[in-house]
C-alpha cells in the first residue's frame, strides 16, 4: 500500500488516516481573502475576492423619459381701451413681470358709449353688444371667471389655490373676465364657471386692469413660494 495510507483495525471499525500534502504557499499580494489557521491539518486557503458588478457608463444608459408640467396659461378679456399713459405703463411692467412665471394674453374689445345720460335701455343695449364681442373672441377649453363687485371675495390666497386646483385638475388655461363701466351682461355671466370679487371698493375700469395683474402676479409669486405678497 502507499506510504501515505495506514490502515489499522480495531475491534469491528476500520480507521483511515489520510496524510495531506503541503499546500501551495499563498501569495498575500494576490487579489483574495486569505485565511490561516484553525484549519484541519493546519492548511491555509485562498478564496477568490467577491466580484462587484459593473455599473454601465452614464452615456450607455437609454434616455429617461421627461414629463413636462403644463405651463398655466391665464388669459385676461376686457373691455375698452387704456387711454392713461401711466396704467398702460403699469400694465406693461405686470406683463414683463409674469412672463417669467406664465403664459398672459391680454383680449380687448370694443366698448359701446353708455354715459351717465344713458337710458336703462340703451345701457341693455351697450352691455350686450359688449358681451357679444366677448363671446366671439372666448378661448378655447378655458376655465372662466368673471371679476363681478356681486362675486365671491377673492384673497391673493385664493387665487393662488384656484390657480393650483385647475392646474392639479389639469386645465391649464383660465379666463379672468372683466366688463365695461356698466358691469358684465348676463350672457357673460351665465358662460362663466365663477364669479369673484376684489372687494366692495370701486375701481375705475382701466385701473382694475392694472389690479387684477397685480393680483395674478402676486398669487404666481405665493404659488412658487416667494415672500413678495408679504
Amino acid at each position: 500500500m502507499p506510504s501515505e495510507v495506514h490502515i489499522r483495525k480495531l475491534k469491528s471499525h476500520i480507521f483511515f488516516r489520510v496524510t495531506p500534502k503541503a499546500p501551495p504557499p499563498i501569495d498575500s499580494k494576490a487579489p483574495g481573502i486569505h485565511l490561516r489557521g484553525n484549519l484541519p491539518g493546519g492548511d491555509s486557503i485562498s478564496l477568490p475576492r467577491p466580484c462587484r458588478p459593473s455599473l454601465p457608463s452614464p452615456d450607455s444608459l437609454p434616455a429617461r423619459p421627461r414629463f413636462t408640467i403644463p405651463r398655466m396659461h391665464i388669459t385676461i378679456a376686457a373691455v375698452g381701451p387704456i387711454r392713461e399713459k401711466w396704467i398702460a405703463e403699469g400694465i406693461r411692467d405686470y406683463t414683463e413681470r409674469l412672463k417669467r412665471l406664465i403664459r398672459l394674453d391680454i383680449i380687448e374689445v370694443k366698448g359701446e358709449p353708455a354715459g351717465a345720460a344713458a337710458s336703462a335701455n340703451q345701457i341693455r343695449l351697450a352691455m350686450e353688444k359688449e358681451g357679444e364681442r366677448l363671446l366671439s373672441k372666448w378661448p378655447k377649453d378655458c376655465i372662466a371667471a368673471a371679476m363681478d363687485p356681486r362675486g365671491r371675495p377673492l384673497s391673493s390666497e385664493n387665487l393662488a389655490h384656484h390657480i393650483d386646483r385647475h392646474a392639479v385638475s389639469g386645465s391649464s388655461r383660465l379666463l379672468f373676465v372683466t366688463g365695461g363701466s356698466h358691469g358684465l351682461p348676463p350672457a357673460v355671466l351665465a358662460r362663466c364657471r365663477d364669479r369673484f370679487s376684489l372687494g366692495p371698493a370701486t375701481f375705475p375700469r382701466q385701473l382694475f386692469r392694472v389690479i387684477l395683474l397685480e393680483q395674478i402676479y402676486r398669487a404666481a409669486k405665493i404659488r412658487a413660494g416667494h415672500t413678495y405678497h408679504k
